[in-house]
């Protein structure tokens, strides 16, 4: 069973079983991904590439692809039950040509899958242990982001990755990516973490951008 959604000028279906009261609260409201939804905007242009770590059903890559079209996007998803749901809201939001991968992004892939925790509350998943209630495993392919970035040569990455940014990027990335925008996750992990994580970035070359960060969401450039 599916139930559709308008929002932000798109359509959006979700299978039932993915929705819980929050999240179809948030999505009537008009709140779900606003954050994201506003920093896509700010800073995507129609000449980039977008890699989109972390799609859930799709929300951010839509927004992403209405600038940039579907041959310029790649989204990668860990939970296998909302690969339909992104290729369904692509194609109800025109979109077409999107790469649509099921995987979770590693920084370093030491064998072909890795341990999900999939939560009924989709926006929950992750590969660390205990940040959702309700979850059940599964072994999903392992994908490294090196290997992702070579063969895709994204501009920008979008990544949701519940919790695992503060370890995906250790290796300095090409030239031709120019912003990376992602969501914190300080329940996770502490202050240590993300400072660790910002002076990365900053070695990298990227410095943190306020335009279209807040709060969680935070945006960084070269």
């Amino acid at each position: 069973m599916k139930k559709y959604f308008e929002l932000d000028g798109m359509t959006l279906c979700v299978s039932k079983h993915h929705l819980t009261p929050k999240i179809t609260e948030a999505i009537n409201a008009g709140r779900f991904e606003g954050t994201e939804r506003r920093a896509i905007k700010n800073h995507i242009k129609p000449s980039d590439r977008v890699l989109d770590l972390g799609g859930g059903i799709g929300c951010t890559g839509v927004v992403a692809g209405r600038i940039v079209g579907g041959d310029n996007l790649m989204i990668v998803e860990a939970n296998e039950d909302l690969i339909w749901d992104i290729q369904e809201n692509l194609a109800a939001n025109l979109i077409f040509g999107a790469t649509v991968t099921h995987g979770a992004i590693v920084a370093q892939k030491t064998s072909e899958t890795i341990t999900f925790h999939k939560s009924k509350a989709f926006w929950a998943g992750s590969l660390v242990s205990g940040n959702a209630p309700n979850v059940t495993t599964v072994e999903v392919p392992a994908l490294a982001l090196m290997d992702v970035v070579a063969e895709f040569e994204p501009s920008i990455i979008m990544c949701d990755v519940e919790g695992l940014e503060t370890e995906l990027f250790i290796e300095p990335l090409p030239d031709h990516v120019r912003m990376i925008m992602m969501e914190l996750h300080p329940n996770v992990y502490g202050q240590e973490a993300i400072k660790g994580l910002f002076d990365q970035l900053s070695t990298m070359g990227f410095s943190y951008v306020p335009k279209g960060s807040h709060g969680a969401i935070v945006c960084f450039g070269k």
